[in-house]
């Protein structure tokens, strides 16, 4: 599973005095960091998408689990991931479905 989220950097400033945000792509499972970009000024993460995600390579058909077990329970993940070919959504590379089972 691959998690999305920018954030703005305390104390880093730009000579114009604007704040720095990055936006990062990470596989969650791993905590690995695999793609990163900065968030130009006077815009958003919405719009970095696909320069985020331009070489981040596919996962066709790639199947994860993942389980955490805390408080007693047992938590489960299954993402499936392929290709995003077909589908007409803006900068969409690929598509997943996440199905939560406690």
């Amino acid at each position: 599973m691959i998690a999305l989220d920018g954030k703005v950097l305390p104390g880093a400033w730009t000579d114009t005095n604007a704040q720095v945000a990055l936006f990062s792509a990470m596989i969650h499972d791993e905590a690995v960091v695999i793609a990163q970009t900065r968030v130009p000024d006077g815009t958003n993460e919405i719009t970095q998408v696909a320069a985020l995600l331009a070489n981040v390579r596919a996962m066709p058909g790639r199947t994860i689990v993942t389980e955490e077990r805390s408080h007693g329970r047992i938590r489960r993940w299954t993402v499936w991931v392929t290709d995003a070919d077909g589908i007409e959504f803006p900068y969409a590379a690929q598509v997943a479905v996440i199905r939560r089972e406690e």
